[in-house]
């Protein structure tokens, strides 16, 4: 199987209504997740930050989704790797990342540099020194 194939794409659809399901081109890859019953968030990696956005969907029973164009409403720096994103009403963004001890997601790439530079402080033994 070839993976260079797979593409992800965002496809919304009713569970009440009998109406065609909507497909978001320009939501590939990246994650989604709701803001409210007509906002739909979107998070995808641009260059050294991820990108949040609102998409604001209209939809009614007799019509296809309309799609409004994504509004930019923030970003959190690529290298804290965020995902699992839930948005608790009325202003609470929840969001898994990885961070260092200071939990500031805005030193990550710093302290990342850092890591790797750290050199080595292990000894090397060629043989083992036994003592009875």
């Amino acid at each position: 199987m070839c993976l260079e194939s797979v593409s992800k794409k965002i496809h919304i659809t009713s569970l009440v209504d009998i109406v065609p399901s909507a497909q978001l081109p320009f939501l590939e890859g990246g994650e989604a997740f709701w803001l409210d019953s007509r906002t739909l968030a979107h998070v995808v990696t641009k260059g050294a930050d991820q990108e949040l956005y609102a998409v604001p969907l209209e939809y009614s029973s007799s019509a296809p989704v309309n799609l409004a164009k994504p509004v930019l409403i923030g970003t959190i720096p690529a290298a804290s790797e965020a995902t699992n994103f839930k948005f608790s009403p009325p202003s609470t963004l929840l969001f898994s990342a990885t961070v260092y001890e200071d939990a500031d997601v805005n030193t990550v790439a710093v302290q990342d540099e850092a890591w790797e530079q750290r050199g080595n402080s292990a000894l090397i033994y060629d043989e083992v020194n036994v003592h009875c």
